[in-house]
């Protein structure tokens, strides 16, 4: 299983082999979304989605977690 955090935070500090193996990761998903009715992958799609996927990549901030808490224990929160 592949940790993303970690290569998203080097995505978004401008590590490009990092943005490119975060597009690879996602681009199964990225190809299933972009086939139009013959099959065939509409070009404007995926480049559309690959650029809300660097944009997103972009934008992120890891969430931040209380020096008492983990992420298991976030998990666990009741509301």
């Amino acid at each position: 299983m592949v940790k993303l955090l970690p290569i998203v935070m080097q995505a978004k500090a401008g590590d490009k082999k990092a943005m490119e193996e975060i597009i690879d990761l996602y681009m199964p998903l990225i190809l299933k979304h972009c086939k139009n009715e013959s099959l065939q992958i509409d070009e404007d799609c995926m480049q559309y989605l690959i650029i809300n996927l660097i944009c997103a990549i972009k934008k992120f901030r890891p969430p931040v977690i209380p020096a008492d808490k983990t992420f298991k224990d976030i998990g666990n929160i009741q509301q």
